[in-house]
């Protein structure tokens, strides 16, 4: 007896068992395919289980009864995470809370804190971020014009004597943190000490940074250059701490056509007795610039090693040769940062 597949045939008899069998001379017969099962769905498999959800982009999506993911879907208020929708907010939105803005993260929720605006900076809740409240330079600085001496009534605007009232500027008054003394010659120059070079002149004069008719300012005539050295005069010791950042600043107008001045620190050991050499620290104008007040500042200055005390000096002279020099000096400074006068 021969067997086929689904089919078999004994002495010559045929019996067709199974779909396209066939009779095969000499007796024998075979089937070639038997029964095929049925399948479902496309080509013959399933895309997902009825029913169940997954996420595309920030859309939920249903699987159909056919076991297939369907072309759209539920789109979600803020995020699609785990099959579902789901957050407090749609990523990288903005909201305010109080004066601070916070802003939503990757998967749709709230920080607990937010970041707090800058001074002069309130948190717009139309706008969802932080504006300013003051005025806005060009160059993009939020700025207290009222009160500001760099910026006092407008962006860049610098009062003499850096002292700024409703916008305007005033007289100056001298600081506490300030340690020169009587730094804005309101009264005599006697605290400035000329060491006796006959080529330097010093006296008070009524000309003043801030045109208080109640103050005036230093100025020293010295027929000295920058080929001969200039000679400083110097204003009384103060002491200085280790490890503190000061500030040193103040107003020069140097007189045309050849005018020169700057300012600098000097540091000492104790009581101003030993100075400590190697170090310079200057503030100069645009020697270039003459017949107006310029603010000149040197910050972020920290005294060396060993200093304990200290003294401003103020240098004048002439840029050219054979010519007599001046220059007015008015509201010095050093003060620990931020230094002002």
């Amino acid at each position: 007896m021969v067997k086929g597949t689904g089919g078999s045939a004994t002495g010559g008899t045929t019996t067709l068992g199974g779909r396209g069998g066939a009779v095969s001379n000499g007796g024998v017969a075979g089937g070639t395919g038997g029964s095929t099962a049925s399948t479902s769905g496309s080509g013959g498999t399933t895309e997902c289980t009825s029913g169940a959800h997954r996420c595309s982009n920030d859309t939920v999506q249903t699987c159909d009864t056919n076991g297939e993911w369907p072309a759209t879907g539920t789109a979600c208020t803020n995020v699609c995470r785990n099959n579902a929708c789901t957050g407090q907010c749609k990523p990288n939105t903005n909201k305010c809370s109080g004066n601070s803005l916070f802003v939503c993260d990757g998967d749709g929720n709230w920080p607990v804190t937010g970041t707090a605006c800058a001074t002069g900076y309130s948190c717009n809740a139309t706008q969802a971020e932080c504006v300013c409240g003051l005025t806005t330079c060009g160059d993009g600085r939020c700025i207290d014009t009222t009160g500001d001496p760099l910026n006092c009534g407008a962006c860049d605007r610098a009062c003499p004597g850096r002292q700024c009232s409703a916008g305007a500027c005033t007289c100056a008054t001298q600081s506490a943190s300030n340690l020169v003394s009587s730094a804005g010659f309101d009264g005599s120059a006697t605290d400035w000490v000329n060491q006796g070079d006959a080529d330097v002149a010093l006296g008070k004069a009524s000309l003043d940074s801030s045109s208080c008719a109640s103050s005036g300012s230093l100025l020293l005539t010295s027929s000295l250059t920058m080929t001969t050295g200039f000679t400083p005069v110097f204003s009384s010791c103060f002491p200085v701490a280790a490890g503190t950042t000061y500030d040193l600043g103040g107003w020069i107008y140097q007189v045309g056509p050849s005018g020169y001045g700057a300012i600098s620190v000097d540091f000492y050991d104790a009581d101003c007795f030993h100075v400590i050499t190697g170090v310079y620290n200057y503030a100069v104008p645009n020697d270039a610039l003459f017949d107006t007040w310029q603010y000149v500042h040197r910050d972020g200055i920290v005294p060396p090693t060993g200093a304990l005390s200290g003294t401003v000096s103020v240098m004048g002279g002439s840029s050219k040769a054979g010519s007599q020099g001046k220059a007015y000096f008015d509201s010095l400074y050093f003060a620990p940062s931020p230094g002002h006068f």
